[in-house]
This record gives structure tokens, C-alpha cells and sequence, in this order.
């Protein structure tokens, strides 16, 4: 994405010498989102932040060792491939390969999802675990559909927000837009990581 130019936004950031921590982070609150330069405030992104290896430079992305959905795994021993994650703030859904989608809907209609499930924030969370020393799960609880006034006869209205993204290449998984609306993101250019902090509700 950004490695064929010679002077690009992540260069500035990492040969700045006014930014006391080579990062930007992503802030999306409830009333207000920012994009920071820098170490942000502690209001903002508290101390208790985990961080991630970044496995692809550029892409932002990091290798992934599994993905549950309320404890049942995506990426259980009959996939053999290996499995990575992009945050991308440009995303508006998550994304998974169709192998994995298919899996996540037939276990969600397993579970009984219903429109009243999501409503009263029972619905079950997705969990991304990532190769690395942090051994912390990345949780996303509201990765539905917005399911209000929706007649409840209509499923598909609340649906989790999900696509399939099928790429020659690698099995890819992105972390978008419903993953950003519960975390703090830091992209740490100096060290090659992603430090993750959960907003508190």
C-alpha cells in the first residue's frame, strides 16, 4: 500500500522528532472521534494496552492463532492454512473467507441468534487470538446489525456484520469499523506493533 513511496505519512511519523511516541492512534468514541499524533491522553487510551507483532508492514496486519465465536472455534484443526488480521479503519463490517463466514453463520444459527438477542446485548462475541507473546483475546461484543424497529420475522436485518473476502493469496480476516467502535488503536510505526485498549462503556 504505502511501501513504493519515498515519502509517506508513516516516514514523516517515524523521523519525527516532536512526537514523543512514533505512532498515530484511532479514536472513535461515542460523541467524538480523533486521529491522534503521538502518545495520546490518558483519558483516551488508559494504561492497560496490548500489543501485537505486526506480521505484514504497511498492510497492518498480524498473524492469527484462532477465532471463536462464544468459545466454538472458526479455525479449528481441519484448516490447515494460516490466518492473519488487518485493522482497517476503512472497513465498515468484518470480514472472513467464505469457509469461515459459513462456518461463523451455521454456528450463529445454532445458537438461536434472534433480533432480541442483539437488542439486550446477548448475542454472542467474536474472539480473535494472535500468535505472539500477548496472550490477551480481542474481544468484539456489538459486531451486529443495527436491529431496531426491525420486524422480527425478518432475520436477515440482524445478521452480524459480516462479509466474505476470499483472497488469492493468504486467508485474511478484517477487523473493521464494529471492531474500532469498542477499541483504542495505536499503529506503533518505530516498533512494528498494534496496541490495542478496550474503551470502557
Amino acid at each position: 500500500m504505502t511501501d513504493s513511496v519515498e515519502a509517506c505519512f508513516l516516514d514523516g511519523i517515524k523521523k519525527s522528532e516532536r512526537l514523543n511516541e512514533k505512532a498515530f492512534t484511532f479514536y472513535f468514541g461515542k460523541n467524538e472521534s480523533s486521529l491522534i499524533l503521538g502518545a495520546p491522553d490518558k483519558s483516551i487510551r488508559g494504561d492497560d494496552v496490548e500489543w501485537y507483532e505486526v506480521s505484514n508492514k504497511y498492510y497492518w496486519e498480524a498473524k492469527l492463532k484462532d477465532v471463536k465465536i462464544g468459545g466454538t472455534s472458526l479455525l479449528n484443526n481441519t484448516f490447515q492454512d494460516s490466518f492473519s488480521a488487518v485493522f482497517d479503519t476503512g472497513t465498515s463490517v468484518m470480514t472472513m473467507p467464505t469457509a469461515q463466514a459459513t462456518m461463523a453463520m451455521t454456528l450463529l444459527r445454532d445458537m438461536g441468534l434472534s433480533c432480541q438477542m442483539i437488542r439486550d446485548g446477548k448475542a454472542p462475541e467474536i474472539c480473535y487470538e494472535f500468535e505472539g507473546e500477548s496472550k490477551k483475546s480481542i474481544c468484539v461484543h456489538n459486531w451486529y446489525e443495527n436491529a431496531e424497529g426491525v420486524d422480527e420475522s425478518s432475520l436477515s436485518s440482524c445478521a452480524p456484520a459480516l462479509m466474505t473476502l476470499d483472497l488469492a493469496r493468504e486467508n485474511v480476516l478484517i477487523l473493521g469499523q464494529p471492531y474500532f467502535s469498542e477499541h483504542v488503536t495505536t499503529f506503533d510505526v518505530e516498533n512494528d506493533r498494534i496496541g490495542v485498549y478496550r474503551m470502557q462503556s
